[in-house]
C-alpha cells in the first residue's frame, strides 16, 4: 500500500512536471516568436529613419541648390541693371555731347 501510494504520488507529480516542461516549451517558442518579430520591427524603424533622413538629405540639397540657384539670378539681374544703368548713362552723355 505505501509503494503504491508512493508510486501514485511519482505519477502525479511527473505529470506535473510534463505539463510545466510543456508550457515552459511554449513559453519558449513565444518568446522565440516575440524576439523575432521585434527584430523585424527593428529592421523596419531602422529602414524608415533611413528612408526618412534620405528624404531630409534630398530635400536640404534641394534647397541648397534653390538657394544657389536664386543667388545666381539675382547676381544676374544686378548684373543686367548695371548694365541698363549704364547704357542709360552712355546715352545721356552722348544726347549731352550732341547737343554742344
Amino acid at each position: 500500500a505505501t509503494w503504491l501510494r508512493l508510486f501514485t504520488a511519482c505519477e502525479q507529480m511527473c505529470e506535473k512536471l510534463h505539463s510545466v516542461v510543456f508550457k515552459l516549451r511554449v513559453a519558449n517558442d513565444r518568446s522565440a516568436d516575440l524576439s523575432s518579430e521585434v527584430e523585424h520591427l527593428k529592421q523596419q524603424l531602422l529602414s524608415a529613419e533611413a528612408l526618412k533622413e534620405m528624404h531630409r538629405v534630398k530635400e536640404e540639397a534641394a534647397n541648397s541648390k534653390l538657394s544657389h540657384v536664386m543667388a545666381r539670378a539675382d547676381a544676374a539681374t544686378g548684373a543686367l541693371q548695371q548694365l541698363q544703368q549704364a547704357q542709360s548713362v552712355e546715352r545721356s552723355a552722348s544726347a549731352s555731347t550732341e547737343d554742344l
